[in-house]
Order: C-alpha cells, then structure tokens, then sequence
C-alpha cells in the first residue's frame, strides 16, 4: 500500500517537474497581421496547485489506511456437560458463543483480530466530558467475558448515533 502511494506521489512530482521545466509558460494563442494575443501561464500557482494536489492523494491515503471497517462474526457452539448421580446420568447442553472481532482497512486487509471467547455480553459504555457551559456524551460498545472487557471499537460515538448504538448492544445480547 505505501508503495503505490509512493507511486503515485513520484507520478505526480516528475509530471509536474517536466511540464514546469519544459512547458513555456508564455504561449502565442492567435497571430494575424493584425493581431497578436499571448497566453501567459504562471508556474507559481501551478506549484500551489501540484502541492495541493499532494495533499490530497495523502489525506485520501490516510483515510483509507488508517480508518479501520471493524467486524464482528459471532458463533454458537455446543458444550455437552454430563452430570453422573448414582440413579441416573443426565446429559445437558449449553451453547458456548465464540467471536471474533477484526478491523479491516478499505481495501479488505486485516489490520488487527481479537477472539472474544465465552461471550456473555454485550454493554454500552457512557463517558461524559463537561466544559464550562455543556456536557458531551460519548458512547461505546463493551463485549464483556468472564474475564475482561474488549471495546468494539477505538473511537466514541456521538450521542446522535445512540439508538443505533443500543439497537446493536440489543442484537449482540440477544444472539
């Protein structure tokens, strides 16, 4: 991926060097006998317009590379517990749910996994920033096991987005 963006970039910067060294910036549009006109391209906005040009290919870059698509795939699977007593032997089954969480990047790469095994539930977290005049809510999803906690992704979400939120939470707890 960073050697297409290099690609790219270098594409860019050697078309643009060619063309301001090479190009003429002065260009005789139409010549009669009885009138000239001359077209004058100025090389410096064509420089700032190059560069802006870079940013943009970057920031395009950045946003597809670094803003991970997260998933969740969750499965049952069956446990069979069996339980002997002197009279009888009784055979139980539980369902065991297994997940697993990746973030892929806008082109299908995985950047990261995490399994989430024995997945009890699932919980919406609250964080609340105050400034002098207002409070700002955060919200983000929990998967909760018996042993720890595992975010569902890195940033909060706004409060607008909350009963998207809680329909999720909903979903997750009722697989």
């Amino acid at each position: 991926m960073t050697v297409l963006l290099v690609a790219i970039l270098l594409a860019i910067n050697l078309g643009a060097g060619c063309y301001l060294t090479l190009a003429n910036p002065l260009k005789v549009s139409e010549q009669t006998s009885t009138k000239l006109i001359f077209i004058i391209r100025p090389k410096v906005f064509l420089g700032v317009g190059i560069f802006f040009s870079q940013l943009f290919v970057l920031f395009l870059f950045a946003t597809i590379v670094f803003t991970p698509i997260t998933q969740l795939v969750c499965n049952r699977y069956p446990n069979n517990i069996s339980t002997s007593n002197i009279d009888f032997s009784t055979r139980q089954n539980t369902l065991t749910v297994m997940c697993k969480l990746t973030k892929n990047n806008w082109l299908g790469r995985e950047q990261s996994q995490t399994l989430v095994s024995q997945l009890l539930e699932a919980k919406l977290e609250t964080q609340i920033d105050t400034d002098g005049q207002a409070k700002y809510y955060k919200y983000n999803i929990l998967l909760l096991n018996d042993r720890d906690s595992f975010p569902f992704s890195r940033a909060g979400y706004p409060k607008l987005n909350l009963e998207e939120l809680q329909s999720i939470v909903l979903r997750i707890n009722n697989f």
